[in-house]
């Protein structure tokens, strides 16, 4: 067991030695400006692949940021801005005529389901009595 646990730490040592600090810091200013400017977690097909193309990086590189930066994977990862996103549109009285289902789906959910069950679980309550709160 022990020499498992030490054969994972000396592996994240070695990942860190691979990767370039500076590289990783740049970076993870462009996803971020990608996440809050331009918004592309609202596409619902989101991959690590589509990411990376756009960050002009690897798929490794973009997870291991994600994993080490920010402690989540990257479906966490994205979908903290989605849920994010949706309770500004339930919160905003311009969007009112929006169904649950289409709050879902213009916050980058592919599933009123999924979206439904992530929510309750961030907030401990439904889209819809957060919307009538």
């Amino acid at each position: 067991m022990l020499a498992t646990i030490l054969g994972i730490h000396n592996t994240e040592i070695q990942k860190e030695k691979i990767i370039d600090k500076s590289l990783v810091l740049e970076i993870a200013k462009k996803l971020q400006h990608i996440m809050e400017e331009e918004k592309l977690f609202l596409n619902k097909d989101l991959s690590l692949t589509i990411l990376s193309t756009k960050l002009n990086t690897t798929t490794h590189i973009i997870s291991y940021l994600i994993n080490t930066h920010y402690n989540v994977n990257f479906y966490s990862y994205i979908n903290k801005f989605r849920l994010d996103h949706s309770k500004s549109l339930l919160n905003n009285p311009n969007k009112k005529h929006l169904s649950i289902e289409g709050i879902a789906y213009e916050s980058g959910f592919g599933s009123k389901s999924t979206f439904n069950t992530l929510f309750k679980k961030d907030t401990g309550t439904t889209p819809s009595q957060y919307k009538m709160e």
